[in-house]
């Protein structure tokens, strides 16, 4: 057959893209200068120079050959920018782009989305989805009007159905609103967004007002600041009465490692909107007794002279002996202390301070939705913040700032580190720039940053930071993004004019206050709720800034081998509800959705144990069963049981002492006893803190269990998964993992993976993962967990054996403590 032919379109495209692909040359021209003397050495800058022709027609042919297969713009955007819908609906295309992107769909008579039809078209028929809503909403109000005599009262007088169209209603209705607004608002507010200070002084502060179109998705789940803006780009969810931003909905799982693992090498930095993080100031006039109120709750670590001296302190907070979980605790003053907890225990932990201090001697401020923060992460930090952070006035803490911004690896910087002054509205700034050029960071800036702290300049801000009159006043005559235009444009009339807008004296000065964590590696700016959005839109326009979520902080942790709150601290109230309760609902629902054909039968899995009895997985399948080791752990400890005590096949009965409790003779009856008193919702551990503890036979189901945590590393292949069990390794079978631990081989050099395990008992169960993945620094599966303190006691060696909840198979791991 002839070939076929091509039409005018696919002849055209096929030319496209041979020219672009063609690499041109000149006539070959001898230069002499080309070799050595001798002929055999080339000389590579004369011959360089003599083809410099070739060598740019090579380059340009690269770079039109990638871009001649992009023929629609949708298709040449980054990856960042690359979406589904961007081949129909023009929305989701840079603005910039967008007029090109409207005459290709044009010209190749594309159908316009919804979204898009009013571009090009009026509508036919109908009210867009704006239109309808605020339709929907004047006739209710109408309606309720026409029904309540106190909303008839409250209309104009000039109104009335009979001498009046709808429309007119509508419309006097409307400006009589915008009137009492106005009105009401000149004597509360003092800008034209609508920002106040939202403090409770000695209760919890009332809900943020947002806009009124959203207010009713507000209703139980409070939304950040960067809400819209996130909602856009992550993945969702509610929790803890926040609308919070879970994972962003591009894959970043590689990404975050690269930025956040190992900051000497990063080159960029991530961010996330951290205003969930409950903020509290404590004030006492006696230090001494606020003093003593801080070493109670952190078991006297807040209250040493180190974090006396404005050091930022990361540790356990204590109520009562209890743990309630990690806080973060700075100084301002002798008489003045900010607490910042995790929204998960904040509220209990506010209400037990106002129910049980002395109200007359403390005063407590529920900064919850008055200081918002923003978290970066990253080698970049510092420079990505000096593009878009301006002092308005002289500030000695601000220049220290500018001259260690480009430092790269934040472990050369003291832990006392932290700036504060008075910013410029960042949106000044047309395009965020770096305010120095110079990245060369010298050891004498460093040493400064300590030995010349500005105390006074630090003692300032951070006193205007946390009074509410003064976060008040930062919002005075804030500027609407229309403003800001009609300024901009003022200024571009000057021919003289540079980057930033030029500040006036009635400007906004906004306190702030940069931070160094260095628990988590990471940099905390606080600055006053309604300044997070122009700061937050301002440092995603910087180059190689990406936005994070909460699961980005829990690989930062799991990277570093630390405990993320609440996953891994079972020991308190929020980790062991999260894992409980919250997380085996979910998991018991995706299980339960499943066929049976396609889902794991947990009651038939196969040999798990050296005992037969024992049939199936053991404790709840789908979280960690704390609960089933506190009842092995301490039945063993307290009656010494063993492999030959296993279970008496000649008893028929479970026999009860006078206390209706069962008598616990052999191992078998621990696991009866488990199966009594399984939905005990009690937490059943602590964290062990180094004390020996007996246990006694009618303890057992009483006393909490002492766990220590521990980061394991496979030996061998395998991807360790979340509620994994850990066992310790029975002394009949340490040969054989020994061997393991230190390699078998066959002839050819290859590894033996296909040798028969052999299986623990089910007694040796002594903790579980909380945590656990693939870990990308060590190239192997890692795990966060924790195991029983007794069992330390019992089998000193590192190693540990490992088994996915539902699986047969046990791996080898090496197994080291972790510090809290």
């Amino acid at each position: 057959m002839p070939p076929k032919q091509l039409t005018k379109n696919q002849q055209f495209k096929r030319d496209k893209v041979r020219n672009a692909r063609q690499i041109r040359s000149e006539a070959s021209s001898e230069n002499p200068d080309e070799f050595s003397e001798s002929g055999s050495v080339l000389n590579v800058p004369s011959f360089i120079l003599s083809r410099e022709y070739e060598i740019k027609q090579l380059q340009q042919s690269i770079h039109s050959s990638k871009q001649s297969s992009s023929t629609r713009v949708f298709q040449a955007l980054p990856r960042s920018l690359r979406r589904r819908t961007g081949s129909h609906n023009v929305k989701r295309i840079p603005k910039r782009l967008r007029n090109r992107a409207l005459r290709e769909m044009q010209k190749s008579q594309q159908q316009f989305t919804q979204g898009t039809r009013h571009l090009f078209e009026q509508r036919k028929h109908g009210l867009s989805s704006r239109k309808l809503y605020r339709a929907r909403m004047i006739v209710n109000l109408l309606r309720l009007a026409a029904k309540s005599n106190s909303m008839k009262l409250g209309l104009p007088e000039n109104l009335s159905p009979g001498n009046r169209k709808l429309r007119s209603n509508i419309r006097l209705l409307q400006k009589q609103i915008f009137m009492n607004s106005k009105s009401q608002s000149a004597s509360k507010l003092n800008n034209k967004l609508g920002s106040y200070d939202n403090t409770g002084y000695n209760k919890l502060a009332s809900k943020p007002l947002g806009r009124v179109k959203y207010m009713k998705r507000q209703k139980n789940f409070v939304w950040l600041p960067t809400h819209l803006w996130n909602a856009k780009r992550s993945r969702m969810f509610k929790r803890w009465g926040y609308h919070v931003p879970w994972s962003p909905t591009q894959k970043n799982f590689k990404l975050t490692h690269r930025l956040t693992a190992d900051v000497a090498s990063s080159d960029g930095t991530m961010v996330c909107d951290t205003s969930f993080m409950g903020d509290m100031i404590i004030s006492c006039v006696d230090h001494d007794k606020l003093k003593q109120l801080i070493k109670k709750l952190t078991k006297g670590r807040a209250s040493l002279p180190k974090y006396t001296k404005r050091h930022l302190f990361h540790g356990l907070l204590y109520w009562e002996n209890d743990c309630i979980g990690p806080c973060n605790i700075l100084w301002l003053d002798p008489q003045k202390v900010l607490i910042r907890l995790h929204p998960a225990m904040y509220c209990p932990v506010f209400e037990k301070f106002a129910a049980n201090l002395d109200l007359k001697e403390y005063s407590i401020q529920d900064c919850q939705f008055s200081l918002g923060s923003i978290t970066l992460s990253g080698g970049k930090s510092l420079y990505a913040l000096s593009h878009i952070l301006r002092s308005a006035k002289e500030s000695k803490s601000f220049k220290q700032f500018q001259k260690i911004s480009a430092v790269t690896d934040s472990n050369v910087i003291h832990e006392k580190t932290m700036f504060a002054f008075e910013a410029v509205d960042p949106r000044f700034l047309a395009n965020p720039k770096a305010a120095t050029q110079n990245k060369a960071v010298s050891t004498a800036n460093l040493m400064a940053l300590v030995d010349e702290l500005p105390e006074d300049d630090l003692s300032t801000i951070i006193s205007k930071l946390t009074d509410p009159s003064a976060r008040n006043n930062s919002y005075k005559n804030q500027q609407t993004l229309k403003q800001l235009a009609r300024r901009r444009r003022e200024m571009l009339a000057d021919p003289n004019h540079n980057n930033m807008l030029p500040v006036n004296d009635t400007d906004s000065e906004i306190p702030l206050l940069l931070l160094k964590d260095s628990y988590t590696n990471t940099w905390i700016l606080m600055l006053p709720w309604f300044w997070v959005v122009p700061f937050w839109y301002q440092l995603n326009k910087v180059s190689r800034v990406y936005h994070m979520g909460l699961k980005q902080f829990q690989q930062q942790a799991f990277e570093r081998k630390s405990l993320n709150f609440p996953d891994d601290y079972p020991f308190t109230q929020a980790g062991y509800d999260e894992d409980a309760l919250y997380k085996s609902e979910v998991l018991r629902n995706l299980w339960e959705r499943k066929p049976a054909s396609k889902k794991i039968n947990f009651s038939k899995i196969g040999q798990l144990h050296k005992e037969n009895l024992i049939q199936g997985e053991i404790g709840s399948w789908f979280s960690c069963d704390w609960n089933l080791l506190r009842i092995l752990q301490n039945g063993l400890k307290a009656k010494s049981l063993g492999e030959k005590d296993f279970v008496d096949s000649n008893r028929t009965s479970s026999f009860y002492s006078h206390s209706g409790v069962m008598e616990v003779q052999y191992v078998a009856d621990l696991f009866k006893v488990y199966e009594n008193n399984k939905d005990d919702l009690s937490i059943p551990v602590e964290k062990f803190n180094g004390d020996q503890k007996e246990v006694s036979e009618d303890a057992i189901l009483t006393s909490k269990l002492p766990i220590v945590p521990v980061s394991c590393a496979f030996i061998q292949r395998g991807h360790p998964k979340d509620h994994a069990r850990i066992y310790r390794i029975a002394n009949t079978d340490l040969p054989y993992w020994k061997k393991v631990a230190d390699g078998t081989f066959h002839s050819n050099g290859k590894l033996v993976h296909d040798t028969k395990q052999p299986v623990p008992h089910c007694y040796d169960l002594i903790g579980f993962f909380t945590s656990a993945s693939y870990h990308l620094s060590e190239g192997k599966g890692c795990g966060i967990g924790f195991i029983s303190a007794y069992s330390i006691e019992s089998s000193p060696n590192q190693y540990v054996l490992v088994r996915n909840l539902g699986e047969t198979t046990y791996r080898l791991a090496r197994c080291e403590k972790i510090h809290v």
